[in-house]
């Protein structure tokens, strides 16, 4: 699978602590939140993903 147009790609465990600190959540709800955004990324489902956090 390449790299699609305006793609970014980081490693796994770097977006699951960003993930963790974006939602303002306790620490546990932080994680399942995030760990359902990556899965959703490692399976192929973006627009469920990462793609949804906040950007600046």
């Amino acid at each position: 699978m390449g790299k699609q147009h305006g793609e970014i790609l980081a490693p796994v465990d770097l977006l699951l602590r960003f993930a963790q600190t974006a939602f303002g959540v306790p620490e546990q709800d932080a994680k399942i939140c995030a760990d359902v955004l990556l899965r959703s990324d490692l399976r192929g489902i973006s627009s469920h993903g990462a793609g949804r956090l906040p950007v600046a």
